[in-house]
């Protein structure tokens, strides 16, 4: 079996993805991992004059991602490794940056602790407000992503570029599996978390259209006996099986993950919701196509829809691509198949 080869720039969360069912390791290669990185500092000036020795830390992997966030060779890094996909979240965001020299980096835990700068604390750069937007250095936030989706788009394709849409939770499941709520402080830091990344995750799919994106949308909460305790970001078993399995649904990736109850509720919800905004589109562009003048018949089915007109085909399609809609023809009528999650405005526009 061809394993698919895919990178991570973002966080535990997106690696422990790979952890939630043993077939992942017989499906996936993960090529690169670059974590402890917020996007700000990767594209920053990098730290030249640095090396594994200088960063005192027990843990080899800590030393290199503290190494990689001094470099900034991470989009070296995944433009040389192989690696068909980009997983991306933006967890990390949270660490927030400091100043060293001409340079800004990521204010780990790690760098912390690694006796490299000292009291790294204390260049932290504090993210300023102006006018509903968030500027960090003197730079709007949503620059940076735009900057950030460039950089990417330039070793992969959009549509092999994964964004999971990760966030803070606010409740958890204690260890006799009751749901409870976190205090109200963390509640408080968790909700301007997920205002910070929210506003990065935008900015980002929107700079990459065709990106995928995976979204739970708050179906999931955090849970007590997660292996690397208790936070607002390390998840119920069921999340990581849900966006595992959306990865391979994306990637084509040969292997079926088991659902867990919650899990397969999700889903289920989604399925529902998109059949029921399927019928409402196929309701409002029957009613719209079969009353307009020109039009013979009406056919097909939800969103995959065939105009039969009375004029010449050929000049009608030509008018719809000259303002914008494209559509198909077959045989004598001209086919309709947008996005099955085209906004309605945007579906009425076209009509």
């Amino acid at each position: 079996m061809d394993k698919v080869n895919i990178s991570i720039f973002g966080s535990c969360v997106s690696r422990d993805l790979f952890e939630a069912d043993s077939i992942a390791h017989e499906v996936f290669d993960i090529k690169t991992y670059v974590a402890r990185q917020s996007i700000i500092s990767a594209l920053s000036k990098p730290v030249s004059d640095v090396c594994e020795e200088d960063i005192h830390l027990d843990s080899a992997f800590q030393r290199r991602m503290v190494l990689g966030d001094l470099h900034k060779d991470a989009f070296e890094k995944l433009a040389g490794d192989g690696s068909e996909y980009l997983l991306v979240d933006m967890v990390d965001e949270r660490l927030g940056v400091c100043l060293l020299g001409e340079s800004v980096i990521t204010l780990s835990t790690e760098l912390v602790g690694c006796g490299y700068v000292e009291n790294p604390a204390s260049l932290r750069i504090r993210p300023s407000a102006a006018n509903g937007e968030i500027f960090v250095n003197g730079k709007n936030l949503k620059d940076y992503c735009k900057e950030f989706a460039q950089k990417i788009l330039a070793i992969y394709p959009e549509d092999k570029i994964i964004i999971h849409r990760a966030l803070g939770v606010f409740d958890y499941f204690d260890e006799n599996g009751q749901q409870v709520s976190f205090p109200d402080d963390q509640k408080a830091k968790c909700q301007n978390m997920n205002r910070t990344l929210g506003i990065m995750y935008d900015a980002l799919s929107g700079a990459m259209p065709g990106a995928k994106v995976i979204d739970t949308k708050g179906h999931f909460i955090a849970d007590q006996n997660h292996k690397w305790g208790l936070s607002i970001i390390h998840y119920e078993e069921d999340y990581y099986r849900y966006v595992l399995n959306e990865i391979c649904r994306i990637t084509g990736a040969q292997a079926t993950i088991s659902l867990g109850e919650r899990a397969q509720a999700f889903e289920n919800e989604l399925k529902a919701a998109q059949t029921e905004s399927e019928e409402k589109a196929e309701s409002q562009a029957d009613g719209l196509l079969s009353k307009a003048k020109g039009v013979e018949s009406v056919t097909g089915r939800g969103l995959m829809i065939g105009v039969k007109i009375k004029g010449d085909l050929k000049k009608a399609v030509s008018f719809c691509l000259n303002n914008g809609v494209v559509v198909l023809t077959a045989k004598d009528k001209i086919r309709l198949l947008p996005a099955l999650n085209i906004p309605d405005e945007l579906l009425l526009k076209a009509l």
